[in-house]
């Protein structure tokens, strides 16, 4: 069994940082791009897609691969 449960749970409980977001499932691109523009400035980080606020309330997604889209 791989271990990305106990990782995503570990990311989860921690705030949100200059190396971790939480992006909610309702986007715009140009929020996600500036996200990903500071996480790459920071040297790299983690954003959670389909996360609310503080991490507290899993979202979903309804359809992963157009977030996974507007992402590239």
């Amino acid at each position: 069994m791989s271990a990305f449960p106990t990782e995503l749970a570990e990311l989860l409980a921690q705030p949100e940082g200059a190396r971790l977001a939480f992006v909610r499932r309702a986007f715009r691109t140009d929020e996600l791009a500036e996200t990903l523009a500071a996480l790459a400035n920071a040297q790299g980080g983690v954003a959670l897609v389909g996360v609310g606020a503080r991490g507290k309330k899993l979202e979903g997604l309804a359809d992963p691969e157009a977030a996974r889209l507007a992402a590239l």
